[in-house]
């Protein structure tokens, strides 16, 4: 059985359609069964559905419990402010990196969760009004700008890595200033 193992969510996606393949998919601990051919964007839907009756108590599965980084005005990461009061994060001179309100969102989503994956759908949420789309890309192109404003080499990010298909994860030490 899956969930002996793991609690990740599971969608087999198959070329078998008989009702029997589907029962013993569903039996054996898939969320869900797919049949191909099937359209993308239907895919995309299940994926969606899936993650929602499988996060914890109706929240993300990736949302983490309120602690003092969440209620902190001030977090010190990496050689980096993240001021919340002025919505900018600033190098220890002082000096602005010069973020678009956008990119601080995503920024201080990932900082107060340092150390675990958010996924790309989840970003989405938190930083961008309306639903979200699989094909999108602007959280893939924000994460680029940050990593070069914050001086985080994007050919060997050592801040803001790239989970290959699930999503991103701040990799720094992060702590509340005030």
């Amino acid at each position: 059985m899956i969930r002996s193992k793991s609690k990740s969510a599971v969608i087999v996606v198959s070329g078998k359609d008989t009702p029997i393949d589907r029962i013993v998919g569903l039996e054996m601990g898939a969320d869900d069964y797919l049949t191909k051919p099937f359209e993308l964007r239907e895919l995309s839907a299940r994926i969606k559905a899936v993650l929602r009756r499988t996060a914890q108590g109706g929240k993300p599965a990736n949302d983490v419990a309120e602690g003092t980084l969440h209620k902190a005005n001030r977090i010190f990461f990496n050689g980096w402010i993240l001021d919340r009061l002025q919505y900018q994060v600033f190098n220890e001179a002082g000096k602005s990196a010069g973020l678009t309100s956008g990119e601080f969102k995503l920024l201080e989503a990932l900082v107060i969760t340092p150390n675990r994956v958010l996924s790309r759908e989840h970003l989405f949420a938190l930083t961008r009004p309306g639903d979200f789309d699989a094909f999108d890309r602007a959280i893939d192109i924000q994460i680029g700008r940050i990593r070069k404003k914050i001086n985080d080499d994007p050919r060997d990010p050592a801040l803001l890595k790239t989970i290959r298909g699930v999503g991103y994860l701040f990799a720094g030490e992060s702590r509340a200033i005030d």
